[in-house]
């Protein structure tokens, strides 16, 4: 019996030890070298198309520090006040630092160490009249000095770009520059709150929109469950079918900064279209398995003129889903009139919607109903939190490791609220600074319908810092 002599398959070269390492470093390099060297648009943005290569090469090293205090602060995990910080929240900050400081470049020539905090206070104060916008910019530097403070290894001299307050809480602008009121308010936002019509417009431009036929259906879902359950576009995109608790009942978040919530969609009449939503997508065919992703966007297959596959079908990473949605929606929404002047469409004003509907619900309760629906809350947060450290606990006798274990860690309600009360009666608390404190009430007070609700719907949609009490005032008078 004959057989055929096998063929010598060739082996594959093992990769070198390291190579793969080599190949992942490299490639972050790339990515970092991208944010701070200017492409031709850019270049004719910042009139420096005819400018020497020297010229552009100081503009580039400014950019080039404000991507390495960056990934310093990303990969050293530094933070603002020990909370987490979403990807998105650091990759904001990092662009807004490396305008900031590419503009007064451009415009006194300095370097990040002749940079100074006066420097960056008149351009954030001429340039940006909105203070919802003013704010942000204040913010993003000073998380840049809070790296640039925390970190020994990238500078000998460190620069300083921004100034505390008088009680070093907060970073602020210079003093003669504090004649306007820096909180960020919801009158001075540019996103506007969204009604059911428009949404129902935005809906029928998306329709009839040339985007794919995948990608369309993808949204159209996305705008419903954000309306209706109040999540942000990150959360919506990263939710998978095991989220989805009781049956459709209620639903587990993994939001902004790391936080988790619980959000009951009990209300009578109210949530009906919320637990609708929950229960078809906890009884959909596609509900495989729990860690499966409810939203899959894919690139556009593109195939050649006999219909041979070319090239896609790649599946998105959140980030370019994010990105995708944004302009999907931003130009639906053009077409269908809906932007104002002043404030435009976007995906965060399904939220807005949202928080208006539950503000509207909340105010037809009396004053001891909204303290027994807080009450409800908090021992519900309670429960929560004792089921989750006793299973923790169980899992980490059974040898499971943190990343196994993935540790749910929601909030202290009790605890925010007892906040809520030490904003409406002091200015500030007493200190060792200050013993007896500034009181903002001359009698102790506890919240009251207008501070309920406000609790409420912050729990609702997922705001985490109650002491920014501030503006979420402003919100519900707004949305009032």
């Amino acid at each position: 019996m004959s057989t055929k002599p096998k063929k010598n398959k060739k082996k594959r070269k093992p990769p070198e030890r390291g190579e793969k390492k080599k190949k992942k470093v490299e490639k972050e390099k790339q990515k970092r070298k991208a944010k701070f060297k200017l492409s031709i648009p850019q270049l004719k943005k910042y009139g420096l198309e005819n400018a020497s290569r020297e010229e552009i090469r100081e503009v580039e090293k400014i950019r080039e520090w404000a991507v390495k205090i960056h990934t310093v602060g990303k990969e050293s995990n530094i933070c603002i006040d020990g909370e987490n910080m979403a990807f998105s929240t650091r990759k904001n900050y990092e662009t807004k630092t490396i305008k900031v400081l590419t503009d007064i470049h451009l415009k006194t020539k300095k370097n990040i160490f002749a940079i100074t905090q006066e420097d960056i206070s008149n351009h954030i104060y001429e340039t940006y009249s909105n203070n919802y916008t003013a704010s942000a910019y204040i913010a993003a530097l000073g998380y840049t000095q809070t790296v640039i403070n925390r970190d020994e290894t990238l500078f000998r001299v460190k620069p300083s770009l921004l100034i505390r307050n008088a009680d070093d809480s907060a970073w602020t602008v210079k003093e003669d520059h504090q004649d306007r009121d820096w909180i960020r308010r919801a009158k001075d936002s540019t996103t506007k709150k969204a009604t059911f019509e428009e949404i129902q417009k935005v809906k029928e431009e998306v329709m009839k929109s040339r985007y794919s036929q995948s990608h369309k259906e993808q949204l159209l879902k996305m705008i419903d469950l954000c309306a209706a359950l109040g999540l942000r576009v990150s959360e919506a995109i990263s939710m998978t079918y095991g989220d989805i608790l009781e049956k459709g009942k209620s639903l587990h978040t993994q939001g902004k900064g790391g936080h988790h919530r619980h959000n009951s969609y009990s209300l009578p009449n109210h949530d009906d279209q919320a637990r609708q939503i929950l229960q078809d997508l906890y009884n959909s065919p596609d509900n495989t398995n729990p860690n499966k992703k409810i939203f899959e966007f894919r690139t556009e297959v593109k195939r050649d003129k006999d219909g041979n596959y070319i090239k896609g079908g790649e599946i998105m990473s959140d980030q370019a889903v994010q990105e995708r949605i944004g302009r999907m929606i931003r130009t639906c929404a053009d077409r269908a009139g809906v932007n104002d002047a002043d404030k435009t469409f976007s995906m965060h004003s399904l939220r807005k919607y949202y928080a208006q509907s539950r503000v509207d619900y909340y105010k037809k309760f009396t004053l001891d109903e909204l303290k027994q629906e807080v009450n409800e809350k908090l021992a519900e947060n309670k429960r929560l939190r004792k089921e989750e450290k006793e299973r923790v606990r169980k899992e980490k006798l059974a040898g499971k490791t943190k990343a196994q274990i993935n540790e749910r860690k929601y909030p202290n309600l009790e605890k925010k609220l007892e906040t809520l009360r030490d904003r409406i009666n002091w200015v500030e608390k007493p200190s060792k600074k200050n013993p007896e404190g500034i009181r903002r009430t001359k009698d102790w007070r506890d919240p009251q319908e207008k501070e309920l609700i406000f609790f409420l719907v912050s729990l609702s949609i997922g705001h985490q810092r109650v002491e920014s009490a501030p503006l979420h005032s402003n919100v519900y008078r707004s949305l009032c």
